[in-house]
């Protein structure tokens, strides 16, 4: 019979790291997309990841989120085989961030391979809620209809 022997082959599966990254402020009106981003994934490193390879932790999440659910959408990026990165998107719905909002909020991007746990980052952001009057004051230099920055 013909196969490989998994004992004379050697295979390389190598990564440099995983970097999450989003907006420093979020307005709970408009959901929020973080980015986890995987460095020099080898061809062999990405074969070994399955789908939900990626999770997040935090904000108000209990245990991790690895699928799309009504409060959060997971989307697994194309891997580059050039440039050996694959970004992954993590989309907060704005009734997660209604019921985080007025605090900072930090969340960890996880590579999983294997069920094993194998780096991670985190990202900070600020979930504000807005309030936008008809009539701004005169003391705020802005006149009505006039548009504006939040900051």
């Amino acid at each position: 019979s013909s196969g490989i022997n998994a004992e004379s082959q050697s295979v390389l599966f190598f990564f440099s790291g995983v970097t999450a990254s989003g907006p420093a402020i979020a307005s709970d009106g408009i959901a929020a997309t973080l980015t986890c981003r995987l460095s020099d994934v080898s061809a062999s490193m990405k074969l070994a990841m399955t789908s939900g390879a990626v999770k997040w932790k935090g904000g108000d999440i209990s245990g991790d989120v690895s699928v799309t659910t009504s409060e959060y959408t997971l989307t697994s990026g194309d891997y580059n085989t050039a440039l050996l990165t694959q970004v992954d998107t993590f989309v907060i719905s704005t009734a997660v961030l209604a019921r985080l909002s007025g605090g900072r909020q930090v969340f960890t991007c996880v590579l999983t391979v294997d069920a094993s746990d194998m780096s991670s980052d985190t990202h900070s952001m600020t979930v504000i809620s807005p309030v936008i009057q008809l009539n701004p004051s005169i003391s705020s230099g802005k006149a009505t209809g006039e548009s504006f920055t939040l900051t």
